[in-house]
C-alpha cells in the first residue's frame, strides 16, 4: 500500500493494479501517468530524517514542474 503524490480522488492504492494504474495511466480514473509525464523539474523540500538501527525514512513534500511550466502540486514521503 502507497499514498500517490499526486492523487486527491483514491488517496490510497492497496494493490498492484491500483498502483500500476497510477504509474501508467487508466481511462475513467484521476491517474494520467505519473510515470510517463514530462517533468522538466523536480524539487523536494525534507521536513526531516529517521534512522535507527535498522531502517531509515525520509519524509517531506515534492514540487513537479510539468512542460508548460506549471507546478503539478506537493506531495508525497520516501523511504
Amino acid at each position: 500500500m502507497f499514498k500517490p503524490t499526486l492523487a486527491s480522488e483514491d488517496q490510497f492504492r492497496e494493490t498492484f493494479d491500483e498502483a500500476l494504474s497510477y504509474f501508467i495511466g487508466q481511462d475513467g480514473t484521476e491517474d494520467h501517468g505519473f510515470a510517463i509525464s514530462a517533468w522538466t523539474n523536480v524539487r523536494r523540500e525534507s521536513n526531516g530524517i529517521y534512522t535507527d538501527d535498522t531502517s531509515a525514512m525520509a519524509m517531506g513534500n515534492y514540487y513537479f514542474t510539468a512542460p508548460n511550466n506549471c507546478g503539478a502540486g506537493a506531495g508525497g514521503s520516501g523511504h
